[in-house]
């Protein structure tokens, strides 16, 4: 059991159903087999960048009545979250991830977390961004549209 083995741990539990699992690179070979035997959708960073996460984002939980959202913030660029678990290059931006959540914002979120912040390594922005989120979940949730 690690930080690395969460969505195992999710499907051992509830099962594979209703899983999406967005922004992730740098996968190794397991990791890339157990989601396809198990049929998770997935959005790639490189659909997000190309600016297709948000729709797809919306058009995956539009069933829904209410989601958990995990933000593990290793999806974010270096450039946007230094201060996190596992810096990697190349990862998306800030306001590629705020389009996504926005994109939910008629599904209600019954519960966040928020991952891989590491204060150790930060020089303030990747703990500012955290709140962010925490905030527009929070705002949203408040919205008369839920």
């Amino acid at each position: 059991l690690s930080h690395a083995s969460y969505l195992r741990r999710i499907v051992e539990e509830r099962g594979p159903d209703n899983i999406l699992h967005v922004g992730a690179r740098a996968f190794v070979k397991e990791e890339l087999e157990f989601l396809k035997e198990n049929n998770i959708k997935t959005i790639s960073d490189r659909e997000i960048r190309d600016g297709k996460g948000p729709q797809l984002v919306k058009d995956y939980v539009s069933t829904f009545d209410a989601i958990y959202s995990s933000f593990d913030l290793d999806v974010l660029d270096p450039a946007f979250a230094p201060g996190v678990g596992n810096p990697e290059a190349v990862g998306i931006t800030s306001r590629e991830l705020f389009d996504m959540i926005h994109s939910f914002q008629e599904t209600k979120v019954i519960g966040a977390d928020i991952v891989e912040l590491n204060p150790y390594h930060d020089n303030g922005s990747t703990a500012s961004l955290a709140a962010k989120i925490i905030s527009t979940l929070i705002a949203m949730n408040l919205s008369p549209n839920q």
